[in-house]
């Protein structure tokens, strides 16, 4: 299981939109780029499953956005039972 760490800056005027931008990430599982859609409606800190685009396999995502709008993103492998 690899995790990965990016920061990505969004600026902090979209704040209250509806959508703050999207960040990209590498597949935890074929390393193919990836690309989703940041949702503030969420909250700050956030956990979700996103299925690869390419291989199709489930990426557990785990962001956090702090006051100043940067987003750190850690991409992990999410097993099926």
């Amino acid at each position: 299981m690899q995790a990965q760490r990016q920061q990505v800056s969004t600026p902090s005027r979209h704040a209250h939109s509806r959508k703050l931008g999207s960040v990209r990430y590498d597949c935890a599982f074929c390393g193919e780029e990836n690309e989703i859609d940041l949702d503030p409606g969420a909250g700050r800190r956030q956990t979700f499953t996103e299925d690869c685009t390419v291989c199709c396999r489930p990426n557990l995502i785990s962001l956090t956005v702090d006051e100043d709008g940067e987003v750190s993103l850690q991409v992990t492998q999410e097993y099926e039972a």
